[in-house]
């Protein structure tokens, strides 16, 4: 099936709504404490008014998304792009869609002159399967993250 990755806007509630569905999912996999919906949906609506959500859809359907934070240098001025979320569709994981994701804010973060950063949620994670397909899409490990732009 193909996958198309579009960024989010403000006005297309369906596709929020897609997003709110996948983030019991996202939060359920990583949460340490108990997941307060509003906080998910609080989380997830900045990096869409931001500009900085993408989805991917495979037959229409919602099968990952991401979405990117601006955060200041702890060191020196300026800032930088970070993920807040990035998840995938059990099912369609360890395929394309990620890598299309990842691509898709490389690109964004390349036009718009930025650095971006993606964290990798396990650290074991580049002598697995994840940071292989990471470093065949292009994206440099950074200790225990990418940088992809």
């Amino acid at each position: 099936m193909p996958i198309a990755v579009d960024k989010v806007s403000p006005e297309d509630q369906e596709t929020f709504r897609a997003v709110m569905d996948l983030a019991p999912l996202m939060a359920a996999e990583m949460a340490l404490v108990p997941v307060v919906p509003e906080k998910v949906a609080a989380k997830v609506y900045r990096c869409i008014e931001a500009g900085l959500c993408w989805v991917a859809r495979s037959d229409g359907a919602v099968v990952g998304t991401i979405g990117l934070k601006e955060l200041d240098f702890d060191y020196g001025d300026g800032s930088f792009w970070a993920d807040s979320f990035f998840y995938v569709a059990e099912g369609q994981r360890f395929g394309v869609v990620g890598v299309k994701l990842l691509r898709a804010v490389q690109e964004a973060a390349r036009e718009a002159g930025r650095i971006c950063i993606v964290a990798r949620v396990k650290p074991e994670a580049r002598k697995t399967e994840y940071g292989l397909y990471a470093e065949i899409a292009g994206f440099t490990p950074f200790g225990h993250f990418a940088r992809i732009a």
